[in-house]
């Protein structure tokens, strides 16, 4: 019997089809006993993104290989009427985002092997990953906002560890598909890996704040931090249930979470109020609403359509010298915000807090410019003698 599916949004939401027949896909795994779609709902590779599902079985596949995935916001302490952007710009450009030199102390500090994928620990990675100066814009609800001062959205994941569990996982399964055994051996083995995986994501989320922290010469107080891809056991209900997050952040009523928009576009602060009816889920952003193949050609193919994609609407900055990923993830790629955070206001599953406003998007800096080169190679070195001694 197949399992019926909630979709906590309306047509505005813009949802294709194919999501649509990936999410009626998932309802009909085995033991799966839930479904939840929201209006970020995209098609995905293995499996729909801007869902939740929950099953009696481990579906590796429908939560991927960035395990632990999500947001990490954090205050700077930096007014904003104080900020030079140009000035925050320029100092986060010249940022080596390689891995810290007491890595292996960070990791065992949070309960992990201390030589757990370490030097790549403190990287952002590719693809819609991104670290934010942002600021609040406007109070949406009767709640006291964020406040007056910078703040920075960082969005990434477990990084080659990630990598490295969905592989493990993939070549020993037979049919990925079909699902684990959460008893099994590999089911055991492969849910151990995914919470390191969350684990480490958090702390690199973290490394990443007070990396971006110490260039401004800011603070680092963490508001909230958010996995989007992740597996939450969930034995309330008399049995072991797993809920499945791909694309969707897992929270409780009264939690608080983003909800991001583009670089070129408004994001938005929630607090979480509904529950077991959307699987414990809520969409994590907009959500893409056009695959990054078709963005090529739309525009960014000269060079002053580039220099305008650097630019966003409200006079921010873009740092992005990956022409392709320029073009890729720019704001036409992605559904309208605002129509996103109405759905979830509807469906009853959010209380909006504020809106915020991006200042400074860093997504990928020149890896040939000379001076990043020289940190790199310092930093390399020095972590070879110390080895050697």
């Amino acid at each position: 019997m197949t399992t019926t599916v909630k979709r906590h949004y309306s047509e505005r939401s813009w949802i294709e089809g194919s999501a649509e027949k990936q999410l009626d896909e998932v309802a009909s795994l085995a033991g799966v006993v839930s479904v939840s779609g929201f209006p970020d709902l995209h098609p995905g590779k293995n499996g729909p993104v801007g869902m939740a599902a929950t099953s009696m079985r481990l579906y590796p596949h429908l939560v991927g290989n960035d395990l632990g995935c999500g947001f990490g916001l954090f205050d700077l302490g930096i007014p904003v009427r104080k900020l030079k952007v140009e000035k925050a710009e320029e100092r986060m450009r010249g940022i080596d985002f390689s891995a810290p030199d007491d890595a292996p102390d960070r990791l065992v500090g949070v309960g992990l092997p201390g030589d757990l994928f370490s030097s790549s620990l403190g990287s952002i990675g590719g693809g819609n990953h991104f670290a934010e100066l942002t600021c609040v814009e406007e109070t949406l609800g009767s709640d006291p906002s964020l406040g007056s001062n910078v703040m920075l959205l960082v969005h990434t994941g477990s990084r080659s560890l990630g990598t490295a569990a969905w592989e493990h996982v993939l070549g020993r399964a037979g049919n990925i598909m079909d699902g684990l055994d959460a008893a099994s051996e590999l089911g055991t083995v492969w849910l151990a890996r995914h919470d390191q995986c969350v684990v480490w994501a958090a702390l690199n989320r973290r490394i990443i704040a007070e990396t971006i922290a110490e260039a401004l010469r800011a603070d680092c107080e963490t508001i909230c931090d958010i996995p989007h891809n992740l597996v939450v056991a969930d034995r309330s209900e008399g049995g072991n249930l797993y809920r499945h997050y791909k694309g969707a952040s897992r929270v409780l009523p009264g939690d608080s979470a983003p909800v991001a928009g583009s670089r070129d576009s408004l994001s938005h602060f929630v607090r979480a109020t509904g529950t077991a009816s959307s699987d414990y889920g809520i969409a994590h952003g907009s959500g893409r609403k056009r695959d990054r193949a078709s963005m090529h050609g739309r525009s960014g193919l000269k060079r002053s359509e580039r220099e305008a994609l650097q630019r966003n609407m409200f006079g921010g900055r873009i740092i992005c010298d990956d022409n392709a990923l320029l073009v890729e993830e720019q704001a036409s790629a992605y559904k309208n915000p605002r129509h996103v955070l109405d759905d979830l206001v509807a469906a009853g599953l959010v209380e909006p807090i504020c809106s915020l406003r991006p200042i400074v998007t860093y997504k990928k800096a020149s890896e040939t410019d000379p001076a990043m080169q020289r940190r790199a190679d310092d930093r390399r070195k020095g972590r070879e003698r110390d080895a050697r001694r």
